[in-house]
């Protein structure tokens, strides 16, 4: 369950965009300089829970890549005005790769 919304919210909501809007005009954005952006964990390997093998077997192997608990970010990113941007990836890691990356 979602919470209740104040009884004035409505008045909140429409000072707040008035607000907004006199600052972006105020400060001469356009469109395209409003970004939102979302940042998406994502894990190497998931393992299935569920396995079918012959009844009343009493251990069942489940091949992983060992990357289980691996993860990385990814960033997705949008503009005001419908662009997107290239999506960003956060490899979490102690040490820096050896291998160049390409930087476009």
């Amino acid at each position: 369950m979602a919470q209740k919304l104040p009884a004035d919210f409505e008045e909140k909501l429409a000072s707040f965009r008035t607000f907004v809007q006199t600052k972006i005009r105020e400060i001469g954005l356009r469109d395209s300089d409003i970004i939102n952006m979302d940042e998406v964990p994502l894990t190497f390997d998931i393992p299935m829970n569920r396995t079918i093998d012959a009844k009343r077997k009493d251990t069942i192997t489940i091949r992983t890549t060992g990357h289980e608990k691996s993860s990385f970010t990814v960033v997705l990113a949008c503009s005001a005005d419908g662009g997107k941007l290239l999506p960003m990836i956060i490899f979490k890691r102690k040490t820096m790769p050896k291998e160049k990356f390409r930087g476009d």
